[in-house]
Order: structure tokens, then sequence, then C-alpha cells
């Protein structure tokens, strides 16, 4: 995702003096670059079960699904009344029908997709498995791209029915609320609950559009630890990432999991190819935790580090890890990203850092449905899954974009880390093994919807992240 999605800013006039949908939802293509940077199989396809865990699988055959959509119905009947009764039942079940429609088709293509899978897996076998690594390259962009549609899909029908609903001067569905958002609120926003005890989150990452009407509010400092002379993002990354965690409630653009959040924006990259350094990223930690007074110990202290990026090549120094220990003794969380170098196959490792490290909370990512994203990393580091595939947010020049990885993930785990100290006060951070609401990472692991296997495993960790 080189390329922003939107070329010009997402409400530059007013939401409904024209059809949101006159021109087609994208412009230019999803995929500037190859989805896959490395093979799907980096290992013998037959190494391992291909269906024990079945990634493009939802809980009991859509539950997930249907119960996120039925949340939103549910959710607008309640608004009913003798005035509107008639006009909103018609308007609910026009809604329900299309969304059963495209929900029922998107089911209909990913089962045809696995029924070609299956009669090329039973004519193939094992006897050649570079013919089968391309069959399941195909499978896996297909099926990709068949939740993507059906994502972009929802999305437009969503706005649609606001605009219809607000004509009809009814208390209407947020658009301003991505989905991604909503699904770890499960339709209830609480984002913006918490704005007397605003946690201060670090984002680690490319710089912050300073000037973004979604983010200046909750910019509260900047700091530029690769000596570049500026925190302004050049990328658009870590503005995507700020978007993600806080952008503001305020009738613009998009709204982020905790609205009222201080966003402290350290830049440790720089440049377009996002260009880092080991001890640029040292010198961001420990300046995260001392905060802008320079001061450990005070109250404006970051209170959670985010850390949209990683190195599988490249083990960090040991001053690295000796930084993340400093931070996570003070009782700073820090949440970092699985990475996207994955195969598909859940009960292999790809090991990433600073996720790995048993301090870091490692975040995978699902698409919409609940499935398992196949790039994302799996092994004994994945502690939790968040929404990652197709994530609206800030974007530069006021701009908004669709972006997809596990740097999408970490953002949403960030802030609810972040609303959990808001909620719960000061606790410790605690383990990956931890349950209960003795520790920050227990209460976060006892609120999860668990996917995969029972319990905590290797590709959804304890499982998808809610508040």
């Amino acid at each position: 995702y080189s390329t922003p999605f939107y070329s010009t800013p997402f409400y530059s006039t007013p939401f409904y003096s024209t059809p949101f949908y006159s021109t087609p939802f994208y412009s230019t293509p999803f995929y500037s670059t190859p989805f896959y940077s490395t093979p799907f199989y980096s290992t013998p396809f037959y190494s391992t079960p291909f269906y024990s865990t079945p990634f493009y699988s939802t809980i009991d055959d859509g539950e997930l699904v249907d119960g996120y959509w039925m949340g939103l119905i549910n959710w607008l009947e309640g608004f009913s009344n003798e005035e509107n009764q008639e006009d909103l039942s018609i308007i609910l079940n026009k809604f329900e029908t299309k969304i059963t429609k495209d929900l029922l088709k998107f089911y209909d293509k990913k089962a045809d997709l696995i029924d070609n899978l299956e009669d090329k897996i039973e004519k193939n076998g094992s006897k050649n498995n570079k013919k089968m690594n391309k069959h399941l390259d195909k499978f896996e962009k297909k099926l990709f791209k068949q939740i993507v549609t059906f994502e972009k899909k929802v999305t437009k029908m969503l706005y649609s029915l606001q605009g219809v609903l607000f004509k009809m001067g009814i208390e209407y569905y947020d658009a301003e609320i991505p989905l991604n958002v909503n699904l770890i609120y499960d339709w209830e926003y609480k984002g913006d609950q918490f704005s007397e005890n605003s946690i201060q989150i670090a984002i680690l990452d490319s710089g912050i559009d300073t000037d973004h009407l979604d983010l200046v509010d909750n910019i509260a400092w900047t700091y530029d630890a690769t000596g570049s002379g500026s925190v302004e993002d050049e990328t658009g990354h870590g503005t995507h990432a700020a978007g993600i965690i806080a952008a503001s409630k305020n009738g613009y653009g998009v709204t982020g999991v905790y609205a009222d959040a201080e966003i402290y924006a350290i830049k440790v990259v720089s440049g377009d190819q996002m260009i880092g350094d080991w001890k640029w990223l040292e010198e961001a930690i420990y300046k995260a935790v001392q905060g802008p007074d320079g001061i450990i110990g005070t109250q404006d202290d970051a209170e959670v580090i985010s850390m949209s990026f990683g190195s599988r090549d490249e083990v960090p120094p040991q001053y690295i890890h000796d930084a993340i220990s400093f931070a996570f003794d003070q009782g700073t969380v820090i949440v970092a990203a699985a990475g996207n170098e994955g195969d598909g196959d859940p009960s292999s490792d790809e090991i990433n850092w600073p996720a790995a490290y048993d301090e870091v909370i490692s975040v995978g990512t699902v698409h919409s449905d609940g499935s398992l994203a196949h790039f994302s990393n799996t092994g004994e580091f994945i502690e939790v899954v968040a929404p990652g595939s197709n994530i609206l947010s800030t974007y530069l020049n006021n701009q908004y974009a669709f972006w997809t990885g596990t740097s999408m993930s970490v953002p949403h785990v960030s802030a609810l880390i972040a609303l959990i100290i808001a909620q719960y006060g000061t606790l410790p951070v605690g383990s990956i093994s931890d349950l209960g609401s003795d520790t920050i990472r227990g209460i976060l692991h006892s609120n999860t919807i668990d996917i995969g296997p029972l319990g905590w495993d290797t590709g959804y960790g304890w499982g998808l992240v809610q508040f």
C-alpha cells in the first residue's frame, strides 16, 4: 500500500450534498505492489496438515460475521417508534436483505475456492509441491480479494444507510466510527467515555501529520529521534497508526479506538523508505518513558508504547532489550507488530522483533470475518489479534487511506490497553500467560473472543481483542 487510498480529503465536501458513491469506490488499483513479498509456503506444503486449523474458518460457520451485522440491525431497531416504525421497518428489511444476499454470495465464493483447492490437492497429492504452491498462492490471493470486496460493499451500504436515516430525522449509525472500531466494541462505542483521565500513548513510527484535523487536538507531544530535524510524517504510516488510536470524534473523517487519548508522536524511521536505526529506537523508548518533562516517574510519562514495525532478519542489539526491559519495569505497556511474513500455517514460527520479547504484547491480524490473515506471523510469541485488513484511517494532508497489515492491528490493541488503564487504574503489566483482573495483560486476555483452538494458540493467541 505504497500510495494513499484517497487522493483527496475524505470529507472535503458536506457528506450529504452529493451521493457518497457517485464515482467508483476504488479510483486506483487496490494493490499497487505485489501482495506477496515472500512465497506463501516457505516450508513443504505437506509437512503439517493444511486443514488442521483452517485460516479461512469463522466461528461456528459464520457466527462472528452474522453477529457483527445482526448487532447493527438490532441496534437500529431500538430507534423504532410509532411515528417512524413503518418507514424504518422497510429500510431495515431492505438493508438486511442486501447484507444477507452479499454475505451468502461471499460464503458461496469462498466455498467454491475451497472446493477447487481440495480438488487440486486430491488430484496432485504430494507429487508436485511446486505446482501445489502455485495453486495455494492463487487460492490465497483470490480469497483475500473476496474478503476485501465484501468489506468494501458493506462499507458502502453503511454510508448509504446512514444517509437515508439522516434524511428521516432518525438518530443514526455513526459513520465516523469505522467498521474495524465497531468490531472490537460490538457496536457500542466507548472510546469517548474517559476524557477526564486521558492516557498518554507513545507512537514510535514515521512521525505524524501535525496539522491533520482529526489528530491535532490529541497530539500532546512530538519528538524526533532520527535527527531529521522534523517529526512530520513522510510516508503516512505513523499518521495512519495515530488515527486508529486517537482520531477525534468531531463529526469529521474517522474516530479512533480511544478518541480522547493523548498522542506522543516519536519519530524513529525517516524518509519515504522508512529507514531506521536501532540507536534511534533505543533513544525513543527512553524518551517515551520519561515523557515531555524528561523525568522518570512523573505524570506525563507514556503509559503505553505502540510500535507498528519490526525486524525478522536481524535480532536487535542487547541494548534494545535493555531499553524495553527498563520501560516494562517502570510499568509501561509495550505493544508491537507480529509481522507480515506469515505462511498461512498457524503451527509455524515466524519470529519478529521486538514483538518476540516476553515484555512485549505481540499483535497479529484478522479480517473482518474473524479469519486469521494469511500474512500474519504466528508462533509462541503471539498474544492477541485485532482487525488489520482494509483499515480506514488518517493520512497525510488531511486525507484518509485504507491500509492492511499487522501495523494496523497494533494501534487497536495499544488504544484498548490505554482504555483498560483509564478504567482500572495503575496495575502490573503482567505476562502473556495471565488471565483475570490482577494485571493489565490479564484483563486484555480475559476479554477476548476466543477464535482458534480453545484457549491460547499460536495463530490467534488469546483471541480477538474486545472492550
